[in-house]
């Protein structure tokens, strides 16, 4: 599957610098050893999740085996390009898919569309028999369903409530225990059931199911959606309810050691707070996106605790940090429940790290928390 990208080439260039997955030419490249084919790192990244997911053994440091996409040759080693074609793919002229913008990927780099007013955000059915916990939860729900990575379609979506049609039970029929979920599984889902119904039917459509299951990584494969259709009791068009969703998800659990030691709500609510920072979906954020992640979900209180936490993960060889290192971050400090600050991460119990040879085989480990009964067509949860 082709990932969404914000800045695509506008011009005809070099086959030399084209990445072989995305077709568009190189953003930040790898190139693989021994063969010496370069992709583009977030499209390697992703592939080997997808690819070889359904090969990592329970409990594994690493996958199987990682391969090269265009050969099938065993991957010993990962590297920056030649210096000079990486200069070239650099200067290479592309457009900004949200504003038109136009200028070279080097500038891209740096490049800010103009704010878009913003959509009213959708709230968690209120429960009758709220708590403390459950309201933060669903604060949390509603702050991060807005800024979602989702298709540029539903990212516009209008939010208006007018003939809204969802008809929820209250938190005191425990509805969620039909499903043999958690109410705030329940509550998440719902939350985020309602982001990707963009015209308040009340189901979703096949369209819509597709772009749930690829942006939370249900799937990896138009079949697949066809396989969840069926299995929910539902033909080709969608249909989809809520309940539908949930006594899917229900039966379907996350495979525990998948998650990074995060339970299944924590382990959502990182990726829609990395996703919401991660707009052009390459699995990774900058300096800047990253700082901005840490101070408005309280994991640091000032930049330069901030800086602290990026500067464990990033090394000299690199100036972000991916997604797989965040979830490490998040099950280290137990920020998820607003504990600790980078001032209270005490000398040398510092996040594991991502090994550089392999930009993508870490997170090939966490590419399957769902497990189904299906040997050949199994379910993919990418991260």
């Amino acid at each position: 599957m082709t990932q969404y990208r914000q800045f695509i080439k506008s011009q005809e260039v070099d086959e030399v610098i084209v990445c072989l997955l995305c077709k568009d030419s190189w953003d930040r490249p790898i190139e693989l050893g021994p063969c010496g084919h370069i992709f583009c790192e977030s499209c390697i990244s992703e592939y080997w999740c997808r690819s070889v997911g359904s090969s990592c053994l329970p409990g594994s440091e690493r996958p199987v085996a990682l391969v090269c996409p265009n050969c099938s040759c065993a991957v010993e080693q990962s590297e920056r390009p030649n210096r000079v074609l990486v200069n070239k793919a650099l200067e290479v002229q592309v457009q900004c898919t949200r504003c038109n913008w136009k200028g070279t990927r080097e500038q891209s780099q740096n490049h800010t569309c103009h704010p878009q007013p913003p959509s009213e955000k959708m709230e968690v059915p209120a429960s009758t028999n709220n708590t403390s916990e459950s309201d933060e939860h669903r604060s949390r729900l509603s702050s991060h369903s807005g800024g979602m990575h989702l298709s540029p379609e539903a990212r516009n979506m209008s939010r208006a409530n007018n003939g809204f049609a969802y008809q929820h039970v209250s938190s005191n029929d425990k509805e969620w225990k039909k499903y043999g979920l958690t109410q705030m599984e329940y509550d998440q889902i719902v939350s985020l059931f309602m982001v990707f119904d963009t015209e308040n039917k009340g189901f979703l459509t096949r369209s819509q199911l597709r772009q749930l299951a690829f942006s939370l990584n249900y799937v990896n494969r138009d079949e697949h959606v066809d396989r969840m259709l069926f299995e929910m009791g539902c033909d080709e068009t969608g249909g989809l309810m809520i309940q539908d969703l949930c006594a899917w998800l229900g039966k379907h659990r996350p495979n525990p050691q998948a998650l990074c030691g995060l339970s299944r709500f924590e382990y959502n609510e990182a990726l829609l707070q990395f996703r919401g920072y991660d707009l052009e979906g390459r699995g990774f954020l900058d300096w800047k996106d990253f700082r901005n992640l840490c101070l408005s979900n309280g994991y640091a209180k000032t930049e330069a605790e901030a800086q602290k936490i990026f500067c464990s993960f990033a090394r000299t060889s690199k100036n972000y940090i991916n997604l797989y290192e965040f979830l490490l971050f998040c099950k280290h400090r137990q920020f998820l429940h607003g504990e600790g600050t980078a001032e209270a991460m005490a000398p040398g119990s510092r996040p594991q790290r991502l090994p550089h040879r392999f930009p993508g085989a870490a997170a090939a480990e966490i590419a399957m928390p769902f497990s189904t009964k299906y040997k050949k067509k199994q379910y993919c949860m990418l991260m």
